[in-house]
């Protein structure tokens, strides 16, 4: 994240999302297959491409509040691009390194985190 990157070594690991039958939402652990899940682990089991977005969505809605929280909103557009483009950047090294695939989708929520952060602190509400 702008500010330093970030060491995720000890953070759980693990994602909440909601199930199919609309229940309360299940703990998702990574690298397991839960029918009714949308997670990109479970995809090829459910095949519900609805889930996964909703998943993914609820990732990226997490990281943009934690980020949110930590650093506070873009001063400008000149840091708002900056963050972005660091964030991009290690998305972009991920993908050649050939990082696991949990290592490029951690990054790419946080390409789509601070894309969100972008366009509300520095282009302002809906209605422009």
């Amino acid at each position: 994240m702008g500010g330093g990157g970030g060491d995720k070594r000890g953070e759980d690991r693990r994602m909440t999302v909601h199930r199919r039958d609309g229940e309360s939402a299940e703990e998702c652990p990574p690298m397991r297959s839960i029918p009714g899940c949308g997670c990109y682990q479970c995809r090829a089991v459910t095949g519900d491409e609805a889930l996964a977005f909703a998943h993914a969505e609820a990732e990226v809605a997490a990281e943009y509040s934690r980020a949110l929280a930590k650093y506070g909103p873009f001063n400008s557009t000149h840091e708002g691009l900056a963050v972005l483009w660091e964030e991009f950047e290690e998305l972009k090294a991920a993908v050649f390194t050939n990082a696991p695939i949990e290592a490029q989708r951690e990054e790419a929520k946080q390409v789509a985190a601070m894309a969100l952060r972008f366009m509300v602190d520095c282009c302002g509400g809906a209605d422009r």
